[in-house]
């Protein structure tokens, strides 16, 4: 993702605003995930970003859908919006 570097450095800079963070993202299966815990930093794994939270818990930031109410770029804000009729 062209992005991701910088989405990486605001995601780390808006994180110290709070003590813990409330993070949505998705799991490998795509299962929407919801976790309290405190971001540490970005490490790169061959070529790719994850974000590395206090637990150990290390996050693909692609999958990350959104911070302490911050959507991701990689989402728009209807996102889970249903078209059920």
């Amino acid at each position: 993702m062209k992005n991701a570097s910088n989405y990486s450095s605001i995601l780390l800079f808006e994180s110290t605003k709070f003590p813990v963070n409330h993070i949505l993202y998705f799991d490998h299966l795509g299962n929407r995930k919801e976790i309290k815990d405190v971001i540490e930093r970005i490490l790169k794994k061959d070529g790719v970003e994850y974000v590395l939270l206090k637990s150990g818990l290390e996050i693909h930031i692609d999958h990350i859908y959104s911070v302490d109410g911050d959507i991701s770029p990689n989402y728009g804000d209807d996102f889970f919006k249903c078209d059920c009729v």
